[in-house]
């Protein structure tokens, strides 16, 4: 599956993995987060969780930074930061 393309098998996405672990900077989710999982289902590497209305998380370890859930969030609740 692409998640798994993404995560393991792709040179960018394995760097970008290693290298985002490591980040002072990263994406966050603010109080915005209406808690719609949009941004959970276009992450192509499956990095964004949301359970049980609660704010949206995105693991760092596994963000590939494609900006694709900041892009569609409707109340633009993520932005990248310095963590």
């Amino acid at each position: 599956n692409e998640n798994s393309w993404h995560r393991y098998l792709c040179p960018w996405g394995f760097l970008l993995g290693i290298t985002g672990h490591f980040s002072k900077y990263g994406l966050n989710v603010n109080e915005k987060c209406i808690s719609c999982k949009i941004c959970e289902n276009v992450c192509p590497a499956e990095a964004v969780k949301v359970e049980n209305k609660q704010n949206a998380e995105i693991f760092k370890k596994h963000c590939l930074l494609c900006l694709k859930c900041e892009l569609k969030c409707p109340t633009n609740a993520i932005t990248y930061k310095k963590l």
